[in-house]
């Protein structure tokens, strides 16, 4: 998908770079420094939401497996509702939705990425949970200590300490997805930091896509 030849055997000119990080890590202000570096951004959450609204054959499946309490009184995906039935409720429900979403997903993303050329960015909370990081030309995750992370998501949503952490809890480890991971940007600090670490990430692409053949 990233790199491979035409049927001229010229290489095409893009390369398709995974980027996660668990929430409030900063992945969505690392993608946007990217793109001021020149990359084109696709925001997963973004394809996920547009899904969402047309197309029914997934609000069926959505409907079939969650429920009307997924849904508004228009019988609209309630993002929301749909968040919270997700995570407090059984820990399959999040494989169940990503199952349900993502093979939806990846063919939007497939569709969107033939046609761009040099670097673009997949922003998906969900990169390695759905799969899709083995179609990377490599992956890139964004960072935060426990500590900072909680303190973030408790002031984001205005919750509570017990919530904050059920949250956290119900994704994937964050040390797991950086070792599956080519670079890690750290977001401890300043967004001033966190712009200079997406450069040091930027020249470590140029000189990754170099060295590739």
């Amino acid at each position: 998908m990233i790199s491979h030849q035409t049927s001229s055997e010229k290489k095409l000119e893009h390369y398709v770079i995974g980027l996660t990080g668990n929430i409030c890590s900063g992945k969505s202000k690392a993608a946007e420094y990217f793109e001021q570096l020149g990359a084109y951004v696709i925001d997963t959450d973004k394809v996920v939401h547009g899904i969402y609204k047309k197309n029914w054959a997934l609000k069926y499946k959505i409907y079939q497996r969650f429920g009307l309490k997924a849904f508004n009184y228009k019988l609209e995906v309630d993002r929301k509702k749909l968040s919270r039935i997700v995570f407090s409720e059984q820990k399959e429900n999040i494989k169940d939705l990503e199952k349900i979403v993502w093979a939806y997903v990846g063919k939007e993303v497939d569709k969107r990425t033939k046609k761009k050329k040099g670097i673009v960015i997949i922003e998906a909370p969900m990169l390695y949970e759905s799969g899709i990081s083995k179609k990377m030309f490599c992956n890139i995750t964004v960072t935060v200590s426990e500590d900072e992370q909680l303190r973030r998501l408790m002031k984001r949503n205005s919750m509570g300490r017990e919530e904050a952490v059920k949250r956290i809890s119900a994704q994937m480890p964050q040390f797991e997805k950086v070792k599956l991971s080519d670079y890690v940007i750290e977001n401890n600090d300043s967004l001033d930091i966190l712009k200079r670490n997406v450069q040091q990430a930027w020249m470590f692409l140029y000189a990754k896509i170099a060295q590739h053949p």
